[in-house]
């Protein structure tokens, strides 16, 4: 009788002392509610948001951004290149919040929708999914899988997010990597306003995208329109080592 009372006490200690299970969850929209999930992993980050995305375009996912990066967050994010060019995305807002932004040098698109809170830490988690981190993404079919407190998954997401910046930034990914100014990536800083097209370019003359590295000729869209460019001979641009966008 005493030895069933001991193992049933012992039994007892065990369940009443182990950890509570971490959390793995499928998300679907519309009827999850995938930003506020995202808003809610970004806002109880302490340390690092890492994310890797098509671009940013939700203003609520945004301005958790910003508020990380505010608090002291190590918040790094990489982008499409093609997207940074859309007039919607809110890299440079961003950027001016003190997030470092890194845009992706190749104009094959960036299709990963992922983000790692805190890797390495105790309150580490990870979002996976086809998500878009856009103004539209929770009104169309979009899932996500959320890992919380799982160690194995989120240091899968940190690997292959590190794995990017590395190619993307020519470094391996240390806090000092991040501060560094970057190469041929997006800026760490964007202009508090922005820039104003010259009055009169020169017959001939490209504008150049200085946050993409891209430059647009006079039928574009973007010619003369983005925040933070400049005109210049196209062969000069070619000559900085600037590219042509895509169709133009």
């Amino acid at each position: 009788m005493k030895r069933t009372l001991l193992l049933a006490a012992l039994v007892g200690a065990i369940v009443t002392t182990r950890p509570a299970l971490a959390a793995i969850d499928e998300l679907f929209s519309p009827t999850d509610d995938l930003q506020v999930v995202w808003i809610t992993h970004i806002e109880a980050a302490k340390k690092t948001v890492h994310i890797a995305a098509y671009g940013v375009s939700n203003g609520a996912i945004a301005a958790a951004l910003e508020a990380a990066a505010k608090r002291g967050v190590e918040v790094c994010i990489l982008e499409d290149r093609q997207k940074a060019q859309e007039k919607e995305d809110l890299h440079g807002a961003l950027a001016a919040a003190g997030c470092r932004i890194i845009i992706k040098r190749s104009e094959d698109k960036l299709h990963d929708k992922m983000g790692d809170f805190d890797a390495g830490e105790a309150t580490t988690a990870a979002i996976v999914g086809s998500y878009n981190l856009s103004e539209n993404g929770e009104k169309i079919d979009n899932s996500i899988v959320v890992f919380d407190g799982e160690p194995g998954p989120v240091a899968k997401v940190e690997d292959a997010w590190r794995g990017m910046f590395r190619r993307e930034t020519g470094r391996d990914y240390t806090a000092a990597a991040v501060a560094a100014p970057p190469s041929v990536t997006g800026p760490t800083t964007a202009p508090s306003s922005p820039a104003k097209p010259q009055a009169a370019p020169a017959p001939g003359d490209v504008w150049v995208d200085l946050t993409t590295g891209i430059y647009h000729r006079a039928r574009s869209p973007y010619y003369g329109k983005t925040a933070n460019g400049k005109y210049m001979n196209e062969q000069a641009a070619l000559n900085a080592g600037y590219r042509p966008a895509r169709g133009e």
